[in-house]
């Protein structure tokens, strides 16, 4: 039989990763649901089926469930021991106090995550072993806000060495306050908006739905542009930026892929991939 401290571990685990879960997935559930109304007001590719946004919603449940449970393991106890062996803190906020400080420590996350986010997407693109893990996210066809959600688990873990592991050098462990990680959650689902939205004035300032629909694009040369997720400056500056197109009934999604449907499927794809691609190059060989 199990012994009583066994089943007191399992019972403390099992209510932490309830309330982990939770905690992390009603704001992006509550932003996502309304932002879905707006879309089936407004929206820019009419129509589109329920089946995928319902498949969005429950994978983002496995994959904080699956972060979670990460954070338990060796390689929770890794990335920690990595954030820490820096802690430069070089940004650390000395003054002000109160809110102030809370402020400026918010806008100091979102423009440091925002960079480091930039490069490691771009770097998802550019590098095929790690294309491996991005293409889930590009082979949605309806895209709309839930489709910010698509996001593998081996993706999470690339982004917390590329993105959050020096976030906490250069912020210290206080890197990504909440109200920080809610905003880019909302950022990434509104880009995504599947409605007629125009940011008229401030679309070079900010990141809006037609500008990362070119993103989208089952065109090489276009989903290969426009990386950022709240900025466009990093696109300007580093020579990826294309022009919204403005037209929303352009295809989208991967020409070469059919959209995931299977959750099962999705979890282990990137590991047949790689195998795929092993061989091939064995061949080559």
């Amino acid at each position: 039989m199990l012994d009583a401290e066994f089943l007191h571990l399992l019972d403390v685990r099992a209510y932490q990763l309830v309330i982990g879960v939770w905690s992390l997935y009603w704001p992006t559930m509550l932003v996502v649901t309304l932002l879905m109304l707006v879309e089936r007001r407004f929206p820019l590719e009419p129509d589109q089926p329920w089946r995928p946004w319902l498949f969005n919603m429950v994978w983002h449940t496995l994959l904080l469930a699956i972060s979670v449970v990460l954070s338990w393991t060796a390689w929770g106890q890794f990335v920690t021991w990595l954030g820490a062996s820096g802690q430069l803190s070089l940004l650390r906020m000395a003054a002000p106090q109160g809110l102030a400080r809370e402020v400026a420590c918010v806008a100091l996350a979102l423009l440091t995550h925002d960079f480091l986010m930039y490069w490691a997407h771009r770097l998802q693109h550019g590098v095929p072993v790690l294309w491996v893990l991005h293409q889930f996210h590009h082979d949605e066809r309806h895209v709309n806000s839930s489709t910010s959600l698509r996001t593998h688990w081996l993706g999470l873990m690339l982004t917390q060495l590329l993105v959050m592991v020096p976030m906490m050098w250069l912020l210290g462990f206080e890197a990504m306050p909440p109200a920080a990680y809610v905003i880019l959650n909302t950022f990434a689902a509104i880009s995504h908006l599947n409605a007629k939205v125009s940011f008229g004035r401030f679309a070079a300032l900010i990141v809006g739905p037609q500008y990362h629909r070119v993103h989208h694009s089952p065109e090489r040369r276009l989903h290969d542009r426009n990386f950022a997720t709240v900025l466009p400056l990093w696109d300007i500056v580093f020579g990826t930026w294309a022009a919204p197109t403005g037209n929303g009934d352009r295809p989208l999604g991967l020409s070469y892929a059919v959209p995931s449907n299977s959750h099962r499927r999705v979890l282990v794809q990137p590991f047949v991939d790689w195998w795929r691609m092993a061989r091939r190059a064995a061949v080559r060989i």
